[in-house]
């Protein structure tokens, strides 16, 4: 089957239709399936939260939270979602904007896969201006879907597509994040040398191993907070953290927000998520983007 132009499968949370571009939030239950089915026009799928299995030109793709993913017009492709919620933003490219590229040599013809670095950064951009109730909101999007455009074709000049040693370490890092595993640790299992994975990593993540065990703990720290009731030191203990304390700092550089606060916020938005367009956002979250990590 085809998806209408605009339209994405899911409970929709939020969505905006501006200069021909379509924005769209979703979320879908754990283990929700979606049938073989293509979209008209290209888009970009950057991964909220959750993960899920694609089938799609003839093999499957394990999909993560921070993982950014272009799809071609008409790439046909089924969805499994993985065993926790999955919340995805979308962002589609109707004709004037394939005209307007293609006077440039640009296309999107292409599938890319990619986990963190600029892609993610502008998507988590994209996501602040989504729910943004400013006017100048629409000619943001317009502004960040013209990087997109300008880093996915960059990106594809490049060919830098993921080596496997890299998979190796972020599924390894994904598997430990709540000990606290060494460089060492993580490029014996990658199978390269520490310093190259220190190099290499940071290239190609936008941030150091450090860093990224950081933000997978808060990650974790996020999905707790929002699908139990633990209390806050419990769950500060199970991701890895020294103490409350440690935790508290933490989670509030990454997110701005404190965990008892993030708590509040996430389930007053889901609530009734369709009660929530992006004119009718919470007041208490008016400058707090939702949370998007890399993990």
């Amino acid at each position: 089957m085809q998806v209408l132009s605009g339209q994405f499968c899911g409970t929709q949370l939020a969505k905006r239709h501006t200069a021909g571009l379509h924005v769209v939030e979703s979320v879908f239950l754990p283990h929700e399936t979606l049938p073989w089915h293509t979209h008209r026009w290209p888009y970009f799928t950057f991964v909220l939260r959750g993960g899920y299995t694609e089938d799609c030109h003839g093999r499957s793709f394990d999909v993560a939270e921070g993982d950014v993913v272009l799809h071609g017009a008409g790439e046909a492709h089924a969805d499994r979602m993985h065993d926790a919620e999955c919340c995805l933003l979308n962002l589609e490219f109707t004709q004037p904007w394939l005209d307007r590229i293609a006077s440039f040599g640009a296309r999107l013809d292409f599938r890319v896969t990619c986990n963190g670095g600029e892609f993610l950064q502008l998507g988590k951009r994209l996501h602040r201006e989504l729910w943004s109730d400013e006017r100048i909101s629409a000619l943001c999007i317009e502004g960040l879907a013209l990087e997109l455009l300008a880093h996915s074709t960059q990106y594809k000049a490049k060919d830098t597509a993921q080596p496997p040693w890299l998979r190796t370490a972020i599924d390894y890092l994904r598997a430990h994040f709540t000990g606290s595993p060494s460089l060492d640790d993580v490029a014996a299992a990658a199978g390269v040398h520490p310093v190259h994975l220190a190099r290499e990593f940071r290239r190609r993540q936008g941030v150091t191993v450090g860093e990224y065990v950081r933000k997978l703990r808060v990650n974790f720290v996020c999905d707790e907070l929002i699908g139990s009731e633990q209390p806050i030191v419990d769950v500060a203990l199970k991701a890895g953290f020294s103490d409350h304390s440690h935790m508290a700092r933490v989670f509030r550089q990454e997110t701005g927000v404190t965990p008892s606060e993030f708590r509040r916020m996430r389930r007053h938005l889901f609530i009734d998520p369709q009660k929530h367009s992006p004119s009718e956002r919470p007041a208490d979250t008016d400058e707090q983007p939702l949370i998007a990590f890399q993990r």
